[in-house]
């Protein structure tokens, strides 16, 4: 033991001696022969040892009583499994009952199933010679059916060949009798025979008297035809053509009021609004005109609407110039809009000309401006302006159009260096195919004539525009003076005429595309100021009417006769 230790234990002691005389109770500390030390006390609960600061004494008084606890407890656990295990015996002394009891039904059961099957054995064995007995009697009455059976067929023939014979006989009357009446027939046929012999000749005589009559009737009727070409002819020269600048003079009362008209399916010619706030309404029977019955709102005096197509209901749609929306005029209520179609981009000069297509169901603007071409759902209502674009904004491209029988729409340029060539159907564009213009302003107006062949109508070109649509050569009928701003617009006559509306021009140009030569008509008056009349109309009663642009008064022409 070292020196340190011992003067612990020492002390120790020492302690526990002096304060004995406060205690009952004593300790005795002892050293064992492995070391250890051994400290005991009389009352341990009243004098705990500590060591090292912790209390031994209370530390195994509380594992003891933890031990206790656990004793406790592991004996309660022993009685609950005791209790268990019992009803486990208890248990298993019942299912061995129960499967004493399940083997001995079972065993009745087979023996009731060996029962069941010597009964089913002998119950099969007497269906077989129920089976045999029955094939035995199915036999048996076949061959009866089959005896019966021969019997009656011989009956039926015995039968039948006593119908037979009573047929023939019915037959061998039937036909003496046949005999006797044909006999009466042909006597009385050959007496109709000759009444109608002389039927036929008195019918005779009168087709050969009414033959002799329709011979007169026809060298009448050929005689009154000369007659009448020849009034007709008397007529038409007599029906000189002119123009007219005075019976509907004070129309406007400023510039481009109106520079659409539109003829409606009812006659009465509309006048569609540019910088007018009202539609132009005109009676082509009584020359009456009405430019307050139909009022739009005011506006901030742009060209808001120019050209005109209709669609298979007779509505009028106008093209938006300035303005951003569609017009629509139904003629049969008077009724407008502007307003359904009212999303188009607001950038001036967009569209001025254009055409229905497909039966009215789709209406096509051509682009004047505007870099895209404008189609028109009448159906819908609804526009595009995405499906061709790409023209670029560069004022006055094309002008009008035309749709060949090939279903191509042609439109001749105006400044634009080629001819546009739109497919409504698969909505491309062609600008290739017809070129070589040169820059400026060329034709005015786009005109197909009954022999398949488009026409420009020169504005400051010297030449006639001819496109073939089904080789797309095309050919100019030269002999006109260059420059000017002569015509504008072209309308189509029964005959096969173009009617030229004189923009600057102081005389109107006739083309006859019969034979691709033009003339111009013997009129006087009509002056050669700037921006007179803006294309044209041919009303119901065969006269030409244009709309004034910066004159005040309506162009009325009357191209005289027009027999095809």
């Amino acid at each position: 033991m070292s020196i340190g230790l011992r003067r612990t234990l020492l002390v120790l002691v020492l302690y526990l001696w002096l304060s004995s005389a406060a205690c009952v109770a004593e300790v005795v500390m002892e050293e064992d022969s492995t070391g250890a030390f051994h400290i005991n006390t009389t009352d341990p609960l009243q004098q705990p040892v500590h060591v090292n600061g912790v209390d031994v004494t209370g530390m195994l008084l509380r594992q003891q009583a933890l031990i206790e606890t656990q004793y406790s407890t592991n004996v309660a656990q022993q009685s609950t499994i005791e209790a268990q295990l019992s009803l486990i015996n208890e248990e298993h002394s019942t299912n061995v009952a129960q499967q004493s009891t399940i083997e001995a039904q079972q065993s009745t059961i087979n023996e009731e199933h060996s029962t069941n099957v010597a009964q089913q054995s002998a119950i099969e064995a007497q269906q077989t010679t129920i089976n045999e007995e029955h094939s035995t009697n199915v036999a048996q009455q076949s061959a009866i059916e089959a005896q019966q059976t021969t019997i009656n067929e011989e009956h039926s023939t015995n039968v039948a060949q006593q119908s037979a014979i009573e047929a023939q006989q019915t037959t061998i009357n039937e036909e003496h009798s046949t005999n006797v009446a044909q006999q009466s027939t042909i006597q009385a046929q050959q007496s109709t025979i000759q009444a109608q012999q002389s039927t036929i000749e008195a019918q005779l005589s009168l087709i050969n008297e009414e033959h002799s009559t329709n011979v007169a009737q026809q060298s009448t009727i050929e005689a009154q035809q000369s007659t009448i070409e020849a009034l007709q002819a008397m007529t038409c020269f007599l029906r000189r053509p002119y123009a007219d600048r005075t019976t509907l003079a004070n129309v406007a009362s400023f510039g481009s009021q109106w520079l659409t008209l539109a003829v409606a399916h009812t006659g009465l010619v509309y006048g569609i609004p540019s910088k007018g706030t009202s539609v132009l309404v005109l009676d082509p029977v009584t020359h009456t005109l009405d430019t307050t019955s139909l009022t739009l709102d005011p506006d901030d005096n742009r060209r808001k609407w120019c050209g005109w197509a209709s669609d298979a209901q007779g509505k009028i749609y106008g093209f938006p110039r300035d303005g951003s929306s569609v017009f629509v005029l139904d003629p049969s209520t008077n009724a407008t809009d502007t307003t359904s179609m009212s999303d188009l981009p607001s950038l001036g000069n967009k569209w001025v000309t254009g055409l229905a297509v497909d039966n009215g169901t789709v209406i096509v603007a051509i682009p004047w401006s505007s870099s895209s071409v404008l189609f028109i759902d009448t159906q819908a209502n609804a526009t595009d302006t995405t499906s061709i674009t790409g023209f670029g904004t560069g004022c006055c491209k094309w002008y009008g159009g035309a749709q060949a029988t090939n279903g191509h729409i042609y439109s001749i340029p105006y400044a634009a260096q080629s001819v546009l060539i739109i497919d409504p159907v698969g909505k491309s564009a062609n600008t290739k195919s017809i070129t070589g213009f040169g820059i400026g302003d060329k034709w005015a107006g786009t005109v197909l004539a009954p022999n398949g062949l488009i026409y420009g109508v020169p504005y400051e070109a010297g030449s006639v525009m001819v496109i073939d649509p089904r080789t797309n050569e095309r050919t100019l009928v030269s002999g006109l003076s260059s420059g000017g701003d002569k015509w504008r617009g072209g309308v189509l006559l029964e005959d096969g005429r173009i009617v030229c509306i004189p923009y600057k021009a102081a005389n109107i140009l006739v083309i006859n595309t019969n034979d691709n030569s033009f003339n111009t008509l013997p009129t006087s008056g009509l002056g050669s100021s700037d921006c007179k009349w803006w294309d044209g109309v041919q009303a119901t009663n065969g006269l030409i009417y244009a709309p004034p642009c910066l004159t005040f008064s309506l162009l009325v022409i009357d191209p005289g006769c027009t027999k095809a």
